[in-house]
């Protein structure tokens, strides 16, 4: 199957599901017919019949043809080829062929093979080419138009020809039936993944419309609460904390509308790859942690290769570790020197990220829900709880995985693995 994806497709990133299936199934038609067009060079060869090898040669060199434009990504121009060849060399073997030769049974994988490649974008077309198979049955099984000569076969020819078509046709019709069973069986399971999906965000949106609203108020009612007291204040010092108590709600306000941009920008936003040194981006986001409060006492050690470079979606991970190790140094443990390690690493097909620190860690029955919306495993919680919720969504947005070691009172890790795209 590795051999086939590489020679249908080739190494370029996989588009929509659909589209690289649908791809495929052109490329595999192709090869088919290749094969087919072989076999039949090598029968004929082996029974003397030497008729229809031009004919043979070139079905092998149309389908060569119609996979250089499949790669190409001229999917319509690739599907004209396979459905002009297949249609036109049926017909002219039906034309010549004896009638008990079985050449009539490609008629009915033509026509399937007209209905599935083109139905997909565009359905007139697809009904023509399922339709024009029954034209040319007619027309090959009612007239004699002898476009080529009649080839002469003994009588055990004829059923080695009938066999072998039989066969060829049936497994071919197979072939195409296993893919629309599938591709129904795949819409089905879609389609229940899709309302599973629904039902989760129409949860979530009800939960999450509640607690924005409270938090949103929360900082605004107390920063006009603030505005309120300054303006009766006549002592310059507390006007001074006041200001300074305004701007560290003002910011804590802010942080929050950015979790929430950050949430409905993994929803919305298509993955968007690009080559990443990892060093340069774990090394951006510890100088965006440069302006938080403590960061001065953590000792963070960058533990990643300068060279290491990934195909990935940057913001997502920045996004990821923004709020790991924002966690880490807000949740640093006072009574010991803070430390945070930032590891990555290339292992098999995954690419391993870990974010270690030695803080307050996290107590174990709150393990299982650290990451649900809105949820504080700590007294000490400076957020809303959207931060761990945010990093599951992006993560499971990139297809990757995460796990969590943490003891209370001696630190936390998370390791978080992203498969190679």
């Amino acid at each position: 199957m590795g051999l086939i994806r590489s020679i249908v497709w080739g190494k370029r990133p996989l588009p929509s599901r659909q589209e690289f299936k649908y791809a495929m199934l052109r490329g595999e038609f192709a090869i088919i017919i290749i094969i087919v067009g072989v076999f039949y060079i090598c029968l004929d060869t082996f029974n003397g019949v030497k008729v229809f090898l031009p004919w043979y040669t070139l079905m092998i060199a149309m389908a060569v043809t119609s996979m250089l434009f499949n790669r190409w990504q001229q999917y319509t121009l690739s599907n004209l080829i396979i459905l002009f060849i297949i249609n036109f060399l049926v017909y002219i073997f039906a034309d010549v062929d004896h009638p008990n030769g079985g050449v009539f049974f490609y008629f009915m994988t033509s026509s399937m093979a007209g209905l599935i490649l083109f139905n997909n974008y565009k359905s007139t077309a697809g009904l023509f080419f399922a339709l024009l198979p029954v034209v040319l049955g007619c027309l090959a099984f009612f007239t004699d138009l002898n476009l080529l000569p009649h080839p002469v076969y003994t009588e055990s020819m004829i059923g080695i020809n009938f066999i072998a078509n039989f066969t060829i046709g049936l497994l071919s019709t197979f072939f195409m039936l296993h893919f629309l069973l599938n591709q129904n069986q795949e819409s089905e399971q879609t389609l229940v993944e899709q309302n599973e999906l629904l039902e989760k965000a129409n949860k979530e949106l009800d939960h999450f419309v509640y607690s924005v609203s409270h938090d949103l108020r929360a900082p605004l009612s107390s920063i006009l609460g603030l505005t309120n007291i300054y303006q009766l204040s006549g002592d310059e010092n507390e006007k001074a904390a006041i200001v300074k108590m305004i701007s560290e709600r003002a910011n804590a306000l802010d942080n929050f509308i950015g979790e929430v941009l950050d949430y409905s920008r993994n929803a919305r936003v298509e993955l968007k790859l690009e080559p990443v040194n990892v060093w340069g981006l774990v090394d951006e986001v510890r100088k965006g942690m440069l302006h938080m409060d403590g960061v001065q006492d953590v000792t963070i050690d960058i533990r990643v290769d300068p060279g290491l470079m990934v195909s990935t979606d940057r913001e997502r991970i920045k996004v990821i570790l923004n709020n790991l190790v924002s966690n880490a140094i807000h949740y640093r443990d006072p009574g010991k020197k803070p430390t945070l390690v930032i590891e990555s690493s290339i292992m098999a097909e995954y690419w391993i990220i870990v974010v270690k620190d030695n803080g307050i860690g996290i107590k174990k029955e709150h393990h299982e829900r650290i990451f649900d919306m809105f949820y504080k495993a700590h007294d000490r919680a400076h957020g809303t709880g959207l931060g761990l919720y945010i990093v599951k969504e992006t993560i499971q947005r990139l297809g990757a995985d995460i796990q969590v070691e943490s003891e209370y009172a001696v630190g936390s890790t998370f390791i978080v693995k992203i498969p190679f795209r």
